[in-house]
């Protein structure tokens, strides 16, 4: 849907992931480019990418010490994720009551990110990655759980934020 501002997060969000899908948001060099433009333009890409790994690592950190004021800090205030307990996609003020509910306290978990792609456009990038939680009980029997994640990011002039993510457990 078009509005007449333009775009609506939605359409962002589904053309972002199709695109994603396709392959084709990664420029495609002639052979008539500038090499070192190439090199510096890849080097801008491969330090966000790693910007955007470091964000999810910190995301998790935040959500297993339960520190909701700094998971909610992460979203764009246009957010819409859909965690996988959930029935339907969840705003920013949904989340917020999403995480003061199901993690009210801290969690004694380790957590791993297994990284499966990641896309960056300009100032959107969407990643897809799985992130294995391992946990012990009081007899010290290892339990693991593995989820699919999907998050949209967007740089604005505050750094990354996350406009849009989904869960899914394996």
């Amino acid at each position: 849907m078009i509005s007449r501002k333009g775009l609506s997060i939605t359409t962002l969000t589904t053309l972002l992931t199709l695109a994603c899908s396709a392959s084709i948001v990664r420029p495609v060099r002639g052979a008539n480019d500038d090499s070192n433009a190439a090199k510096q333009s890849s080097a801008k890409v491969k330090a966000a990418e790693a910007e955007i790994w470091a964000l999810e690592t910190v995301y998790w950190e935040v959500n297993r010490d339960a520190d909701h004021k700094r998971i909610i800090s992460t979203w764009h205030d246009k957010f819409l994720g859909w965690p996988d307990a959930e029935p339907k996609p969840i705003d920013k003020e949904q989340g917020a009551r999403y995480v003061r509910n199901n993690y009210a306290e801290p969690a004694s978990y380790s957590f791993e990110i297994v990284p499966t792609g990641i896309r960056i456009l300009g100032n959107v990038a969407v990643n897809h990655y799985r992130v294995i939680l391992t946990s012990k009980d009081d007899n010290a029997k290892e339990t693991k759980r593995s989820m699919r994640i999907t998050h949209t990011w967007i740089r604005n002039g505050g750094g990354w934020k996350i406009l849009g993510g989904m869960s899914d457990s394996e």
